[in-house]
Parts: structure tokens; sequence; C-alpha cells
């Protein structure tokens, strides 16, 4: 193995000079504190006076059960995508210029 594979896979680091270990340990300690920043959870900011909350009763779940077995809704589903092409060769005769 030549000394270029020797250092990648295993050979020993070259010693660092005082000024390059602290510049080394500032930058760490630079990349922990933008990872403390990113990691807090955001407060929201509280307002001083207290919003007043409006509560509205809840929605009435539709009855999808019997909706699906409906007429109309079996309907709906055999001829989605028969409505489907037809509106795509219609948006396709509308790309043509001077078709009325």
């Amino acid at each position: 193995m030549n000394d270029y594979e020797d250092e990648l896979l295993g050979g020993t680091l070259p010693e660092l000079t005082p000024e390059q270990e602290a510049a080394l340990a500032a930058e760490q300690e630079g990349y922990q504190s933008q990872i403390d920043l990113l990691s807090e959870p955001e407060v929201p900011a509280q307002s001083e006076v207290p919003q007043p909350v409006a509560t509205a009763p809840a929605p009435e779940a539709p009855a999808q059960q019997q909706d699906f077995f409906s007429p109309k809704a079996f309907a709906e589903r055999a001829f989605t995508a028969q409505v489907g092409l037809l509106d795509a060769g219609i948006d396709a005769l509308n790309l043509i210029p001077n078709v009325p």
C-alpha cells in the first residue's frame, strides 16, 4: 500500500499546533451552537392581552357508509374515468388555434 491509502485506512494523523487546535475547537463550538439553536423548540410570542377563543359546534360527520352505496355515488365512481378522458380531449382541442 502507498502512504495515501495508509493514511485513509488507519494511519496516524499529523500533530496539530496549539493555534490549529484552538481554531478547530472554536469551529466545533460554532457548529454546536448552530445545532443547539436549530434543535430548540420555538416558543410563540405571548401577547399581553388574552385573545377570546371562539367555540363552534363540531360539524356532524356525513354518513359515508350510506353515501358509498347510494346510486348517485355509484354513478359518480363509474363514470369518473370517462369524464376525465373527455375533459383531457376537450383541453387538447382547445390548444389548437382558431378552433371555435
